[in-house]
This record gives C-alpha cells, structure tokens and sequence, in this order.
C-alpha cells in the first residue's frame, strides 16, 4: 500500500472513532464492515439501518461471501468509507438550534 493510501486509512478511523465507534477488535485497514461494526459507527440499529437504505438515505451493503442454496450471498458487507462518509455529512449537516 502506498503512503497516501495507509495515511487516507488512518485518517478516516480518526473520523469513526471521534463518533463513539471502538475499532479496536476490528482491522482498521478493512474495506467491508459488517453490521455490527455499522451499528456502533452509526448508533442506528439494524432496522433503522435498513430502513434508511430503503428510502436511499444510507449506504447499501454489498454482497459479500459464497452463494447460498436459496441463491442468497452468505453475508452483506457495508463499505467502510461509505459509512464513514455518511458520517461526515451528518456532522457537517446544518443543526437545529431548538
């Protein structure tokens, strides 16, 4: 990996754990993150993940593993830079001041 690439990765697991996310068990150079590392990077819990990937306003998962008999992938893998993406929209977002 290229310098830039290892500085762009450490950067952005500043921005995750500056929200409350703790890492420490998880690789921080990964790419796909699963749901539960989502869950505490987000504070949002499974339903309300997917419900907000079905109204568009969160990032979808990507299949990710062997297929399954019923024709379904083993298990669905969020992009950590997405996730970490939409966390920075929702800080830099204009707040409410009631």
């Amino acid at each position: 990996m290229t310098t830039e690439l290892l500085t762009h990765f450490k950067d952005t697991s500043t921005v995750a754990s500056s929200v409350g996310a703790s890492l420490v068990d998880h690789d921080p150079l990964a790419i796909f993150i699963p749901l539960r590392i989502v869950e505490r990077m987000t504070g949002k819990k499974r339903s309300s993940i997917y419900e907000a990937i079905s109204r568009g306003d969160f990032p979808a998962p990507v299949q990710h593993g062997e297929m399954r008999a019923s024709g379904r992938v083993s298990r669905a893998m969020w992009v950590r830079s997405e996730i970490q993406a939409w966390i920075a929209a929702k800080i830099a977002a204009p707040r409410s001041t009631h």
